[in-house]
C-alpha cells in the first residue's frame, strides 16, 4: 500500500509517531501546493531514510497510521501550523508508540542515516540483555 496523508476529524485508532531532527534543511515538508497531492500519495523516492525507517517500523508493528509532524502540519499555513502544533502534545501522549530518531542526522554532514544505524559500542557481554516488562 503506497503511503499517504489522511485527513482526520475526530476518528481514532492506533498510531505511531516519530520525533526526529529536522536537519539544516528538511527534505521533504508539506506545503500548500503539495499537500493535495500527498493526500492521493507519498513520493517514496523523495522520503528521507527516517520516514521510510519509521513506515517499515510502523508497519512491521501491524500499525496502520504514522504521524509525522512536517507531513502531517502544511508548513507554509500559519493557520494550520498554529491549530496542529497546539494538539503535538495531545498528538503525542495518544500515541502507542513513539519512534524517536535520535541520532538519524548526522552532525557534520547533515545527512539522513535513518533509524537503523550501525552499532559502535556494546554494553556489557553480547549475550547479556536487560528486559523490562
Amino acid at each position: 500500500m503506497t503511503p499517504r496523508i489522511i485527513v482526520t476529524s475526530e476518528e481514532r485508532g492506533l498510531y505511531t509517531v516519530l520525533s526526529h531532527r529536522w536537519g539544516a534543511a528538511p527534505k521533504l515538508t508539506s506545503r500548500k501546493e503539495n499537500f493535495e497531492m500527498f493526500v492521493k500519495s507519498l513520493p517514496m523516492n523523495e522520503l528521507p531514510p527516517t520516514f521510510r525507517d519509521a513506515i517499515e517500523v510502523t508497519r512491521s508493528l501491524g500499525i496502520k497510521y504514522l504521524w509525522i509532524d512536517s507531513l502531517c502540519i502544511i508548513q507554509d499555513d500559519p493557520n494550520d501550523w498554529e491549530a496542529e502544533a497546539a494538539q503535538m502534545g495531545n498528538i503525542f501522549e495518544g500515541a502507542c508508540c513513539t519512534i524517536a530518531a535520535i541520532d538519524a542526522i548526522d552532525d557534520a554532514t547533515q545527512e539522513d542515516k535513518g533509524l537503523f544505524l550501525p552499532r559502535h559500542r556494546s554494553f556489557g557481554r553480547q549475550d547479556e540483555l536487560c528486559l523490562f516488562g
